[in-house]
Formats: structure tokens, sequence, C-alpha cells
């Protein structure tokens, strides 16, 4: 389009007397004028409708200066927001196709010829799951922008496929269908979320986080560290020991990425330099939980708690408990914070008399609305197990008298007391029952144990007792010092109710108060070390008091931002780009040991060779950092030929433990961090015998073993 003349005048007609006129030059300025207003009307109907706005297709990303892309990119660009369902229930959709696909990637490896038609399955699945994950997953990727994408296939082409339901959702222009591939292409595509997909530069050039997260629904394994540096046995080995009770990264020899789960939407960050002190001031003489917060795709924020994550398809209220009795005094309705449903005894109720803190407490139709010390007492259901772990059981109570033993906390069963018991007794002592068998008080040495500090009556004191699993000791505090302890491996039995104020299957009532009730599952004051009593109400919104929680199914992680509103009803929650990575146990004044978690959620254990004894205990540390959802399988591969085995072959499934009598299927246990199984007692392993059919002992020089894990979420 070339432009129109310059209309310049060639005649000053001021210079003419006033009774001339030059017709011939007026023609001529007028023609001249006529052909610069004409090439500008010409050159405008290029460019412009008759509605007045730009003609289809005249804009292109050539026609922008290179400073306005910078400021688009930057404007536009960011993950696909989590917050719009729509994106999410596309990429759901998308995340079972590319599931799928895997499957079938994994069932192909039967022979050569069905893997190579099953990988062009699953590619062309996680295809249509990247695109209707609002992005496009494909062998090359050469750039993008806000609305088109360049794509690169490989010498022999690629097929990317494009579903009727995808083309609905995303509408992708210029990809009707099916489509081979060859060489270099450009499609431009149309989000059905507004905004543009993140990680590349304004030339187009994709970057590292942009090709994870277009292909985040086809990824087996999310939420996870996705590599790091790792040690000469295969593990994470990212974080370390630093200065005090601080840890360091180690990620300038391998750059340490993590896959933020939250919806659909998978976040990418990538930390590619050593630091020192990411996260510093652990917990003294405790187990902390160690994780990163995204904040971009070369930043986090790095944190440590006590409160170890939920992971699940629904939230566990009775992992914890918080009774701050905030009713209208009188009532007997009392809201746990966590949501767990609380049952009366007798007339127990809330009452304004006597508080700790707050605006009621636990009391009922005594003096002064105390408990009465014969019949009241409330009890949850809910609680049926301390955990594994660390856990905390403490309360303020305030005790009339102590002519009669005076109940506070009963951890037990509704037909006796065994498990956990604190009371007053009438020597002014605390008395303590601990209990594994739910027979005997076998913990507590064999009986009731007295604490060593006396209890005022008539005035608020502190109870608190609690399992450190670091020191392998029970510990229970008076007002923040230290009572009674006893050093043991044993767990406290099964439990069908957590009571306050009442012995189960006893009485022993309490008469008088209590208030603000909690049960924690983790070790809040370890090493018997005394401390000084809260000055406040404890918050559940308080920075690491309530565990986290990853719902599996909405691949998201929560928060608890605020308590539950009624019994039965889960706290509030927020969502968090939060990733768990590993943990570390600090003493006094040092790191004592560190586990970072396993990158991409699996383990594999270096061979052993030859095989186990028989009757032997094993166990491997898999570091996935949960046992939910791990699948745990035992290998055998052949060494020299036996059995019809051939040097190479490897035994999968069906793997047994060789019996005396019989065969059994070998039962590997598994724990947050570690495996344990037990080997045959006459053969370590055993399996059916290729040649005969008959079940054979594996002979321990021709076969070595592995062991795998693998989360499945």
């Amino acid at each position: 389009m070339s432009q129109p003349p310059r209309y310049q005048r060639t005649k000053d007609f001021g210079a003419d007397d006033p009774d001339q006129t030059d017709n011939q030059a007026i023609n001529n300025e007028f023609d001249a004028v006529a052909r610069t207003t004409d090439g500008l009307r010409s050159n405008l109907a290029k460019i412009q409708r008759d509605d007045g706005g730009l003609k289809d297709g005249l804009v292109t990303k050539d026609a922008l200066a290179q400073a306005l892309k910078e400021d688009l990119y930057t404007e536009f660009s960011g993950n696909v927001s989590a917050s719009v369902v729509a994106a999410q229930q596309a990429a759901g959709d998308a995340n079972i196709a590319a599931i799928a696909a895997q499957d079938a990637a994994t069932a192909a490896a039967a022979s050569q010829a069905s893997a190579a038609s099953s990988m062009v399955a699953a590619g062309n699945s996680a295809a249509d799951a990247a695109v209707a994950a609002a992005s496009v997953s494909l062998p090359s990727i050469v750039g993008k922008s806000q609305n088109f994408l360049r794509v690169k296939a490989d010498e022999s082409g690629y097929e990317l496929r494009a579903s009727a339901q995808v083309r609905a959702d995303i509408s992708a222009v210029g990809l009707a269908g099916d489509e081979i591939v060859e060489g270099e292409k450009e499609f431009t595509v149309r989000p059905i979320v507004g905004t543009a997909m993140p990680g590349t530069n304004d030339d187009g050039a994709a970057s590292t986080a942009y090709i994870d997260t277009a292909v985040n629904a086809s990824r087996e394994v999310r939420q996870t560290v996705l590599q790091g540096v790792i040690n000469s046995s295969g593990y994470a080995s990212m974080l370390s020991a630093g200065s005090g009770r601080a840890l360091n990264l180690s990620a300038a020899a391998m750059p340490m990425r993590t896959a933020f789960a939250q919806g659909a939407a998978d976040y990418i960050a990538t930390l590619s330099a050593d630091a020192t002190g990411v996260v510093s001031g652990l917990a003294a003489s405790n187990l902390s939980y160690i994780y990163q917060d995204y904040v971009g795709p070369t930043s986090v924020a790095w944190g440590a708690t006590l409160a170890p994550v939920q992971y699940g398809y629904s939230y566990n209220q009775a992992a914890q408990a918080l009774l701050q009795f905030g009713g209208s005094a009188g009532s007997n309705v009392f809201l746990d914070d966590f949501g767990n449903t609380w049952v009366i005894g007798g007339a127990a109720k809330i009452q304004s008399n006597q508080v700790k803190f707050g605006s009621g407490a636990l009391g009922g139709s005594g003096a002064s609305n105390s408990l009465n010390g014969t019949n009241e007492s409330i009890y949850t259901s809910n609680i049926k197990t301390l955990g594994n772990g660390g856990w905390t059981l403490r309360c303020w109570f305030y005790a009339l008298t102590n002519a009669t033993n005076q109940t506070v906390i009963n951890a037990g069963v509704a037909s006796n007391y065994y498990g956990i018991a604190a009371r007053l007794g009438t020597a002014g002592k605390m008395l303590y029952n601990l209990s594994s068998t739910g027979s005997t008080d076998d913990i507590s040495g064999g009986s009731t144990a007295t604490g060593a500090l006396t209890v005022s009556t008539n005035t608020w004191n502190y109870l608190e007792i609690t399992y450190d699993p670091v020191a392998g000791k029970y510990f229970c505090y008076i007002n923040g010092a230290l009572d009674y302890s006893v050093a043991s491996g044993l767990k406290i039995c099964p439990i069908d109710r957590v009571s306050l104020a009442v012995l189960s299957g006893i009485g022993q009532y309490l008469s008088g108060y209590i208030d603000k009730f909690e049960f924690l599952p983790y070790c809040a004051n370890p090493n018997g070390t005394g401390y000084s009593v809260p000055v406040a109400a404890p918050n559940i919104t308080a920075v690491g008091y309530a565990s986290d929680f990853f719902s599996i199914p909405n691949m998201t992680m929560y928060q608890v931002t605020a308590p539950s509103t009624a019994a039965g009803v889960n706290p509030t929650f927020t969502a968090k780009k939060r990733v768990y990575v590993g943990e570390a146990v600090a003493s006094a004044s040092a790191v004592s040991s560190v586990v970072n978690y396993a990158s991409n959620g699996g383990y594999v254990s270096i061979d052993t060779y030859p095989l186990p004894a028989a009757g032997l205990t094993i166990s491997k540390a898999h570091n996935i950092g949960t046992a939910i959802g791990v699948r745990v399988s035992i290998e055998a591969e052949c060494m020299a030929a036996e059995h019809g085995f051939s040097v190479g072959d490897i035994i999968a499934e069906g793997l047994c433990g060789g019996g005396s009598s019989s065969n059994y299927p070998l039962s590997p246990a598994k724990t947050r961090n570690n495996i344990t199984f037990t080997t045959g007692n006459a053969a370590a392993f055993a399996a059916v015998s290729k040649t005969s059919g008959n079940a054979f002992g594996l002979a321990s020089a021709n076969w070595k073993y592995r062991v795998i894990a693998k989360r499945g979420w």
C-alpha cells in the first residue's frame, strides 16, 4: 500500500490583482488536493471496515513494537488461574485421558511391536490431555505467545489430535481435526481462560516452566519435587544440615524443581543456586516438616511446622481437637474448632463463673455452675487413635477439692480407662496411667504412676501429657514443669473415646472446671524441658498450629483459616500452593538428621545380591513422606538360570516367602518413610517354576532383589 501524494500549493493567488482570476491555476490546485484526499480514502478503506473498526486479520504480532510485546507479555503472562472452574474441569478430564495413556504405554511393554503401537496411542492421549488443559504438549515446542502456539515435529512427523470436546472448549483455530505436523507449523489457540500460557520468552522461545505446565495433565505423579541433587544411593539430598538449627540448599549442581499442584494447574518453581539457611530456627529437640510455598517460576518461600500434613480424599477432623467453650452460658452444645462431636454426661454445660481465657469454660450443676463431681462430663468418640508419631493432650483445670481422685483427661474405651488417664489424687499429686495393651498400665510401670509436683486446688492448673518420638519418652507436665516421664517405645493402645472429667468404667468425676482442651498430632513441648504456660487461648489459625490438608481428588493443598462452625463440619480451608519436601530433627543447638522426600514420589532400592537369609526382617527407607496411596512391590531378577528362568528375567508379580510347609505372599508394611517385610522362614523368596509349575525357593546365589515404592497420585 503506497502512500498518497503530499499536497503542495503551486500558485499564490494573493499576488494577482483583485479583478483577475486564473481559472486554470484553480483547477490545478483542486486536482492536487483531490489526488491527496482520494489516496487517503483508498488507503483507509484497506484497514477500516464500514462500521469504523479495523479490518479482520490486519494486526499481527509482527506489527507490534518490541516494547509493546514485552509490556503485553508481562501484563498477561502468569499461571492459569486455578479458581476458574471451567479450566479445572477441562484439565481434570484431560488428566483421566493422560492416566489412561500411561496405562496403555505400560501394558504395551510386552513386545516391541505392541509397545510402539501403544506408545503412539499414549502420545496422542497425552496431547489431548495437554490441549484440554489450555496448553499443547508436543515433542518440540518452539514458541508461543498470548494466542498462538508454534510447534515443531520430529523427523517422522507428529499427529496432533484435537477431539470435538477439545475444539469446543479450547477453540483451537487452524486445528480442525487430527493433523500430521510436518516440520514447523503455527496454530492460533484461544484458551477458555483468557490469560497467556506462561513460561516463554517474548520471542517465543519456550522455557522449562512452560513445558512443565503444558504436560501437567499427563504427569503420573503431581505435588512433588521433580528433580534435584541426589546422593550415591539415589536418595534426594537437596537439603542438608546447616549452621545451628538451620538447613542449607544444594541446587547449583542440579536445579531443584518442584511442582505445586492446585486443581488442574501445576506451578513449577526452579531453584538453581546453593543457599545457606533457607530454613532456620527449627524447633529444638523436635521433628519439623519442611515445605515450600510457590512465589514464582524461580522463587519459593521456605517454612517449617511441627504439624504433619494430612493426605487423603477427605479431611480427618479427629486428627486434632480444640474446645474453646466459647458458647453461651448454660448451653450444652460444645463446638470443637476441628468439627468433632462431643457428647454430654449429666448436666455438663458451658458456664462463665470460672473461666481461664475467653467467655466460658466447662462446668455443670454444682456450686457456682461447677462440674458436680458426681455424674457430669463430656466425651468424643471421633478420636480413636493418637497416631503413630508424637501427640499432645492438654487443658486447664480447676479442682475444687481432692478429697477423692479428680479425673481431668482420659483417653480409653467405654468400658475401661486403659490408654491414658490423668487425675488429681488425694495426696495433692497427679496420677498417671499409660497402657499399650488395653488391659494393664504397662507403659507407666504396671500400675498408676504418681507425679512429683504438688498441685493446688481452687486455682487454675495447666496439664499436658505428650509423647516425644525423638526422645522416645512420655512426658507429663504441670504448669509448664516436668511432673513425670517414662522412656518407652510402646504406643498407646487403641481407644474409642477421649473423655473430660470422668474415668471410663470407674467414675472419679471432677468437681470443678475445665477450659481450653487440645489434642495435637505432634509433641508440643519435647525432651522434658520446662516452658512458660500460655497467656492466651489457643488459635486454630496460628501459623503451624493446625495440619495442612492435601485433597487428592482436588489436587490442592489447603490451609486451615477459620474454625468449624458446627459439629461434623470441617474448619474453613484456603487453597495454598505448598509442597512438603522433607523433614528434619534438631537438637537444642544443631540439626541432627535430614530426610529429603523422594523425587517424583517414587523409590527404587539398590539391588541386593545374594538374596537375604530366611526369616529375616528387612527395612528400607523409601522417604516418600506418606504411606497414603503408595504401592510397594518386591522384584527378583535372575542372575543364573534355574527352574526355566533365564538370566535377566524379573519376577515382579507373585513373589512369595518360602515357608516350611507352604508359601505365602510377602507382606510389606509401609509407614511415612519406611517399608519393612520379613522373608520366608524356609526360603527368603519363593515363586512358581516355569518348567514344572511347582513352587520352589529361589536359590540365594541365583537371584538379586529390589524394593520399589511409588505414590499413585
